[in-house]
Formats: structure tokens, C-alpha cells, sequence
């Protein structure tokens, strides 16, 4: 989701996301970025990124709901990170970017390949990231989920809000996201 803070105003580009049997979860709250209804499969930062162009106003310094729906299950967590001039600010494949967090196997070593366990959780989050292990969860549960999260103070244009799932007992890629 974009966001865009204009005079302590936070303004999120988002769109909304139909439950599709491919998908493994869609943000519902507030809409994202894309009209995309692939889950969140898709590349760093985004996903899927078809873009809307959809804008929510939101102020600097206040809460907003984050709301996913998670439509396939797999234990895990989520995080949400928030870039205030590019998404690159956010995008693992970028230099200075926001890495993913390091996905370990059952022996605590971090991996690339093979079936996840665990992944490291920022507690507390260190800007850019604003929540980690939010919606933490090992059994299938209810397929809603809604956090407050306070947005920093800032003012920007061009502000983007991505929430990323992370996937134990999986596969690469580990990781689904949407902004």
C-alpha cells in the first residue's frame, strides 16, 4: 500500500483483493497497491504489482488498521515495514534495502532451500520496520487478522506500507507480501 503523509498526513495507495484459491493471503485493510489477486506471490518488495493507484490518507502519528485475510494456511508470522521515499527503502534486492528476516531450519541455521522452521523476528522493530511476529501463529485459526499500528510523524508523498508474510513448514519461497 502507498502511503502518503502530506503536512503530518499519511496518504496509502492501496486497492482491494478478492480471495482466490491460489492466493495465501490478501490485505483487506487498508486496500493495496495492486489489482493482483495472486496471494502475494510475487517479488520483493511488492508482490504482485499491478498497480491501482489507489491512495488512502492517513496522518503522520496516528493508527491504522492493518486487516489480512489469510486464504491458504501455513503456520508463521507477519511483519510491516514502512518506506517513507521509495520502495527501495524496502526492497531486499536493493542496495541499503530492508533484508528479509533470515529463515533458519530445525537446527537454528539460517537457510536458503529446503522446508523453514523459524525466521528472526525484530522485538523491538527497528524503523523501517513497525510490527514483527504480528498474527504469529501454528495452527489453522481464524483467516482475519487486524493490528493497529501507529505510523510515524512524518510528512511524505510517496510513503508505501508493506506487509509480509513469513511461511514455517514451507518451501522457498517463504515469504508472500503485499503494499
Amino acid at each position: 500500500m502507498r502511503v502518503r503523509f502530506i503536512q503530518s498526513a499519511v496518504v496509502v495507495t492501496t486497492l482491494s483483493l478478492a480471495g482466490a484459491a491460489s492466493a495465501h493471503f490478501d490485505l483487506k485493510a487498508p486496500l493495496p497497491s495492486t489489482t493482483s489477486t495472486n496471494g502475494g506471490k510475487g517479488a520483493a518488495p511488492c508482490g504482485p504489482d499491478a498497480s491501482s493507484a489507489v491512495i488512502t490518507p492517513v496522518m503522520g502519528g496516528s493508527q491504522i488498521a492493518v486487516t489480512v485475510n489469510e486464504t491458504v494456511y501455513h503456520p508463521g508470522h507477519y511483519r510491516i515495514a514502512l518506506s517513507i521515499n521509495s520502495r527501495d527503502e524496502i526492497d531486499p534486492s536493493k542496495p541499503g534495502g530492508l533484508q528479509e528476516p533470515v529463515v533458519k531450519n530445525m537446527q537454528g541455521m539460517p537457510i536458503m532451500t529446503g522446508n523453514s522452521v523459524s525466521a528472526d523476528i525484530q522485538n523491538p522493530p527497528v524503523f523501517p520496520v513497525l510490527a514483527d511476529g504480528i498474527f504469529a501463529h501454528t495452527a489453522e485459526s481464524p483467516t482475519d487478522f487486524t493490528q493497529m499500528i501507529t505510523l510515524p510523524n512524518v510528512n511524505c508523498d510517496k510513503c508505501t506500507l508493506q506487509v509480509i508474510e513469513f511461511m514455517a513448514d514451507h518451501s522457498p519461497p517463504y515469504f508472500y507480501r503485499h503494499c
